[in-house]
């Protein structure tokens, strides 16, 4: 985040910083790094139509927002590796927020998924697809709302402080120039090849990021009641715990109808 970006957020923040801060903990409740790679170092208006409302939402609540955004980067893999050492080298914050630069969400979403106390929570989006469809595999095992995962995608992924450090233990440390810069890193995003029904498949960064965080001993968690567009030619618009829902009105089993992902 540049200072002139930092400037402009805290004088937005002010009014609401000081109104609150009679009744509010001393410090912040989390303080969340947004973490979003964009390529070509544009993102949606969507996104940040929500983004704008949900740091302002956070902040009544003792919740500090903070972006960080990887823009140039040749592979997706490397945005991510340089944002989550972004996150590692800045003890700080409490968590990351995988958030994607093409997807608005309500802004609510942030707060909810924080409320479950989870050390891996996710909303999921409908893919750019028709018919659309919801990226991850659930187990069927629920929890107070939540469906339990084996992979969840990383458009809108909570993690905390505790899980990207488990990561990061066990993760080997890669050099990486970047724009003139040398940068070491933890490889921690990368792609995997995997045989599936006797082909080879490769896997996305956000599967096998699911399946090092199921190895480390995390459990993964999805929250379906968190209403998404995701934009590209159109916008796809999607809730889950409604679609989920739809089917279930019709007598049809919902989750493998409206589930499915890289790693099936």
């Amino acid at each position: 985040m540049t200072d002139l970006l930092r400037t402009a957020i805290a004088a937005a923040l002010a009014p609401v910083q000081e109104a609150s801060e009679a009744s509010a903990p001393a410090g912040p409740a989390a303080r969340i790094m947004i973490a979003t790679p964009t390529y070509d170092a544009t993102v949606h208006w969507r996104y940040v139509e929500s983004l704008m409302t949900a740091v302002l939402l956070c902040a009544q609540h003792g919740v500090e927002l903070e972006l960080e955004m990887a823009a140039r980067f040749t592979l997706i893999q490397y945005a991510r590796n340089y944002l989550a050492q972004r996150f590692l080298d800045e003890p700080r914050y409490t968590h990351i927020l995988w958030l994607d630069g093409d997807l608005g969400f309500d802004p609510r979403g942030v707060l909810k998924l924080l409320s479950h106390a989870k050390d891996v929570v996710a909303g999921v989006y409908p893919v750019k697809s028709d018919p659309a469809w919801f990226p991850f595999e659930p187990t069927g095992r629920t929890e107070g709302g939540l469906l339990e995962a084996r992979m969840v995608p990383t458009g809108f992924l909570l993690v905390s402080r505790r899980a990207m450090e488990a990561l990061a233990e066990t993760a080997p440390t890669y050099m990486h120039l970047h724009e003139g810069r040398e940068l070491a890193t933890k490889h921690i995003f990368d792609l995997e090849l995997a045989e599936r029904g006797g082909k080879s498949i490769l896997l996305g960064e956000d599967v096998v990021l699911s399946h090092k965080l199921r190895r480390a001993g995390f459990d993964l968690w999805v929250d379906p009641d968190i209403g998404f567009k995701h934009c590209g030619l159109k916008e796809w618009g999607g809730h889950l715990g409604r679609e989920l829902e739809r089917w279930a009105k019709q007598g049809i089993e919902g989750l493998p109808r409206v589930t499915r992902s890289s790693a099936a």
